[in-house]
């Protein structure tokens, strides 16, 4: 006999949402002691770096306005604030926790750094941009 509706104590449920909370901040924190450690001067613009960059503010929603348009041609209706939120959505910085997981993985966790870094810094630059692009054309 299966007890579909059965639930785990509130307790549980609260604590599991607490630690869950705190992923973000705690990947936050070890990103900055990573700066701290590889010096925030030493962020580097090398080929790779340029390339996620142009991934992530370009293609990204590039793809995003390229899946609309398709949609939109099939017949899919959106309220233009939507398409806003889905093509600005396309462009938000990498993961908080990549470097965290460079290094469980025993990849490049400076590299991983100075993305998360980058891309958080430049978006409060491609946002803008992003817009305005979006609203004029």
């Amino acid at each position: 006999m299966a007890h579909a509706d059965a639930q785990l104590p509130t307790f549980i449920i609260t604590t599991l949402k607490d630690i869950g909370g705190m992923v973000t901040p705690l990947s936050l924190i070890y990103i900055g002691i990573m700066l701290r450690n590889f010096g925030i001067k030493n962020i580097s613009f090398g080929r790779d770096n340029i390339i996620v960059l142009l991934g992530r503010f370009i293609v990204a929603p590039a793809i995003m306005l390229l899946i609309i348009a398709i949609g939109a041609h099939f017949g899919v209706n959106m309220v233009p604030m939507f398409k806003h939120t889905l093509v600005v959505q396309a462009a938000t910085p990498a993961f908080a926790v990549l470097p965290i997981l460079a290094d469980q993985y025993h990849g490049d966790v400076k590299f991983a750094t100075d993305i998360v870094v980058s891309t958080s810094t430049l978006f409060i630059i491609v946002v803008p941009i992003l817009m305005w692009l979006i609203t004029t054309f």
